[in-house]
């Protein structure tokens, strides 16, 4: 990787954060009544109910987690201009996804950004590293090897054939050996993919 793919690539991630933080913000702001504001009129109330409230403060957690991760990425940042070229971004995001990534988050974005030529065989090798069974719950293959760009349904079809694992199952419901197979399966049809 070029070091210069690596500050391109976290601006990519940097800029998706943002936009999560940006959605959980609006969401904030509709569960609060008009009401609750600096100007308050005199003559009105309004009720926010304890549910509302809990939302309220699951959203604030999150966004401060969200906050968080964007300051460290920018911290990391070169003190001087970055050029963002998809070349990059690709080679950047390909290496981080192999290394193994536990936040399901970023790989979905690193899926975004790769095609299967490049995502699938740097998921496969992540697979391989790294457990994800408990770090990726709630997320099954299916709509992971489908996030990468010019993954169709006959493809991620045949790959959750080859690795033997139910069309819906969730990675946690997913045995070492299946995610083997699906390592396995994936590389080979990520190095046999054309666009």
């Amino acid at each position: 990787m070029t070091s210069d793919a690596a500050p391109a690539w976290q601006l990519v991630q940097i800029a998706e954060l943002m936009r999560r933080a940006e959605h959980l913000h609006l969401g904030a702001m509709r569960l609060l009544p008009s009401e609750a504001r600096a100007e308050l009129p005199a003559d009105s109330s309004a009720t926010i109910t304890a549910a509302e409230i809990e939302q309220l403060a699951a959203r604030a957690a999150e966004s401060a987690e969200i906050a968080e991760q964007i300051r460290l990425l920018a911290q990391r940042l070169p003190d001087e201009d970055v050029e963002i070229a998809y070349d990059d971004v690709r080679e950047a995001a390909a290496a981080d996804l192999a290394q193994g990534i536990l936040d399901h988050e970023r790989v979905l974005v690193a899926a975004r950004v790769l095609d299967v030529a490049a995502g699938w065989p740097a998921l496969a090798e992540a697979l391989r590293v790294v457990d994800i069974r408990d770090s990726w719950t709630g997320w099954t293959p299916r709509r992971m090897l489908s996030a990468f760009r010019g993954a169709g349904e006959q493809l991620v079809n045949l790959a959750l054939q080859l690795a033997e694992i139910p069309p819906e199952s969730d990675y946690a419901d997913c045995t070492a050996e299946q995610l083997a197979r699906l390592a396995s399966a994936i590389d080979e049809l990520g190095h046999g993919w054309k666009p």
